[in-house]
Parts: structure tokens; C-alpha cells; sequence
């Protein structure tokens, strides 16, 4: 099973492989179930474009008002509002209330979901990013961006974990270095007093973990953790 939840609603995976149940707030369509019914107080099946009941999903990721759904056939489908291109369905799509498959998108492992905007990796391990671009968040644009773009990974280096908070987020690389990028208003960024990047800059974390590595990360709102070896979590933010 897995569970993703937002501001004001919830995406919930029974069995991977199987569909999805939406619940909490409806009010851009964001549960997915093919209306705007809100709120939703109990779980309802989402849809696909089609008005069928949408079945293989193996990961969920939940925003302010949009959600993301991966697939078992490695497609990522989002619904809800697209005014900031949080959907990645192009400038000419405001919205849907159906989960709609993301163009541009093969092969995808995983997807996060920050406030207005969206992450996924592939099985390469390059990561895509569209939505929201206010501070930076996605790592590689200056304005909003409606459909998936790949993000700028430095040489050979790419992406085994992929974290997003409100107008942040993190990546763990396979260098094993942890990378932030967007806001950092808070010190979400674990880069000293740096308000915002948009590319993913590395922390220095060496004289704190010794020969400890980090194997697991998050984001909050506008905190970042990670777990190291030797089973600490840290924070900052």
C-alpha cells in the first residue's frame, strides 16, 4: 500500500498494481474521480482521460490542489489545477478532474509533488521537473514550465531519490552528495544563508556524517531530513 497526502487531500494505494481511492478537498478536481464533487468524505475511485476507473498504479504524490499517479507501466498521470503547469499537459489545459497522462514521460521510478509544482525520475535516474518556478524549484528554468523538462545533472552524475517541500526540493545523487534547490527562506536548502537557487547545488555534509552515508530523504513544508547509515535523522530548515 501507499499514501500521499496535501494541503487538503489524500491519495491511497490498497494494493500496488491496483487502483487508487481520493478523499478531502475536490474543489480543482485534484481526487481525480471524474467531478468536482467536494468535499469527498469517504474514498472514491479515481479516473483516467477515458472516464475509466484507473488501475496499475504503484506510486502517489499530492500537492496543494494537484496530484501525481505512477503507473506499473512507468507513465505518470496528474489531475487537478494546471495554472501554474503543475500537470505538465502543455498552456492550453487549466485543469482536469480526470488523471491524465503526463506527455513526454517513459520509463519513470518515481514522483514527489511540491505546492504548485512536480518532480519524477527515471530509470536512469534523471529527474524531470514542471510547474511552478517561482524560486527555482525546478531546478532548471527561470519561469513556469508546463511541460516535464529535465533537470541539469553536472557530468555523469544523476538522481536515486528525489524530495519535495512547499517551494523546495532535494535530491540525493548517485555521487551520494545531497543536492537543494529553490527556497530557502528558512534554511531549507542546508546552505547557509542562501535564499533560493534554481539548480541543484550540493551541501557539504562531509565533516558531519565522517564515513556515514545518506540513504533516505524528505521534505516538509519548509524543512529537509535525511537518514544517514548510521540511522540518524537530520534536519534543517
Amino acid at each position: 500500500m501507499q499514501l500521499a497526502s496535501g494541503a487538503s487531500h489524500t491519495l491511497y494505494i490498497p494494493t500496488i498494481g491496483g487502483g487508487v481511492l481520493a478523499w478531502g478537498a475536490n474543489q480543482a478536481g485534484q481526487c481525480g474521480i471524474g467531478s468536482f464533487t467536494n468535499p469527498l468524505l469517504s474514498g472514491v475511485r479515481v479516473e483516467d482521460s477515458t472516464g475509466l476507473i484507473l488501475t496499475g498504479a504503484v506510486a502517489v504524490a499530492v500537492g496543494s490542489q494537484h496530484s501525481l499517479i505512477l503507473r506499473n507501466d512507468g507513465r505518470v498521470f496528474s489531475a487537478g489545477t494546471n495554472g501554474y503547469g503543475q500537470l505538465g499537459l502543455g498552456t492550453n489545459v487549466a485543469g482536469t478532474n480526470r488523471f491524465t497522462a503526463v506527455p513526454g514521460l517513459t520509463n519513470i521510478r518515481a514522483v514527489v509533488a511540491g505546492d504548485d509544482f512536480s518532480l519524477a525520475r527515471d530509470t536512469n535516474g534523471q529527474a524531470w521537473a514542471w510547474g511552478y518556478n517561482g524560486f527555482g524549484q525546478l531546478g532548471n528554468a527561470s519561469t513556469n514550465v508546463f511541460q516535464a523538462l529535465a533537470l541539469p545533472t553536472g557530468g555523469t552524475n544523476r538522481f536515486v531519490l528525489l524530495a519535495a517541500g512547499a517551494q523546495h526540493a532535494a535530491g540525493l545523487g548517485t555521487d551520494g552528495r545531497l543536492y537543494t534547490w529553490g527556497r530557502g527562506n528558512y534554511g531549507q536548502l542546508g546552505l547557509g544563508p542562501v535564499l533560493r537557487t534554481n539548480v541543484p547545488t550540493a551541501i557539504t555534509l562531509g565533516s558531519l556524517l565522517g564515513t556515514n552515508q545518506v540513504i533516505q530523504i524528505g521534505a516538509g513544508l519548509s524543512q529537509t531530513f535525511f537518514l544517514t547509515t548510521a540511522g540518524e535523522v537530520w534536519a534543517f530548515g
